[in-house]
């Protein structure tokens, strides 16, 4: 028994009177030839056609907690710094002295240079300082809004 192997082909002009679905990779490739190709960074001394690492700023934000019932309210920001090795917290407004207190107990100091509240992280505990941060930035954040009032804030990915 022999098997024929059939060619897949596109439909031809002697297929007159059927209409067919356009070939995807032909339009994938008129799609690519019309998009516009962001320009490329060029490493610093490198030669033609070298490409710069690209980078997340340095301090980047994790999260935000609104401290207020709209847009306009103050805010309090969760950072991270992989040059300085830590994390920070800065709030919009000075919250009240126990949330300050509660920092200080968790290991936090007040960076007066840059207006935060900051803990070097532990090369040690890999990701688990940044896990304790996080925690403790939403426990006072939410604490935050429940004394005024507020519903909880749910957290990244809960």
């Amino acid at each position: 028994m022999t098997t024929k192997t059939r060619k897949a082909t596109k439909p031809s002009d002697s297929d007159a009177g059927t209409e067919s679905a356009p070939d995807v990779y032909d339009q994938m490739a008129a799609d690519r030839e019309g998009a516009e190709t962001p320009p490329l960074a060029r490493a610093e001394g490198a030669g033609d056609g070298a490409k710069a690492r690209v980078t997340l700023p340095d301090p980047f934000e994790l999260e935000m907690i609104r401290l207020g019932p709209d847009n306009s309210s103050p805010s309090m920001r969760l950072y991270r710094s992989n040059r300085s090795q830590l994390m920070a917290i800065h709030f919009d407004e000075k919250p009240a002295e126990q949330y300050t207190q509660q920092l200080r107990e968790a290991g936090w100091r007040w960076r007066q240079d840059d207006k935060v509240w900051a803990q070097k992280l532990d090369r040690d505990r890999r990701w688990s300082t940044q896990a304790d941060a996080e925690k403790l930035f939403r426990d006072i954040g939410n604490a935050i809004r429940a004394d005024l009032g507020l519903e909880p804030t749910l957290g990244a990915g809960r």
